[in-house]
């Protein structure tokens, strides 16, 4: 083989091994964008009572760009940080914190949040659907 066609076919090959190496970073790029958007979708999955010794309830408002404002932190020992903001207001909010004693709770999460509380992304908080008191 002359050293023209073995510099043609190297060349070739790397063209193509660049091609599919392109292309697996664009699928990948495509799969976490998607994800990222289904991610609430996924959350609304799987739903079930979750087990969360609660320390204590705090109110805080969200940022400018957040759906709902004003927001419960359920602070836990073994779920993360909980947030909870379903029917919570301005107005509410002192109220729901201040009614949450602390102790054993279940807490309704969907799939996601069930591994946000595992502790998988430690940036993220899980969500809460629901909670709970748990009778000692």
């Amino acid at each position: 083989m002359a050293p023209q066609e073995h510099r043609d076919k190297a060349a070739a090959r790397k063209r193509r091994r660049d091609g599919i190496v392109g292309l697996a970073i664009l699928v990948g790029g495509l799969v976490l964008v998607a994800g990222l958007f289904a991610f609430p979708w996924f959350d609304t999955l799987g739903q079930r009572w979750v087990s969360c010794d609660v320390v204590e309830a705090r109110p805080f408002q969200g940022d400018n760009t957040s759906p709902q404002p004003w927001k419960l932190q359920l602070v836990t020992t073994n779920c993360q940080d909980v947030i909870y903001s379903d029917g919570v207001t301005e107005d509410n909010v002192q109220q729901l914190a201040d009614s949450i004693d602390p102790g054993p709770y279940e807490i309704k999460m969907g799939w996601v949040s069930q591994r946000l509380a595992d502790g998988w992304l430690p940036t993220l908080a899980p969500t809460a659907q629901e909670y709970r008191r748990v009778e000692e």
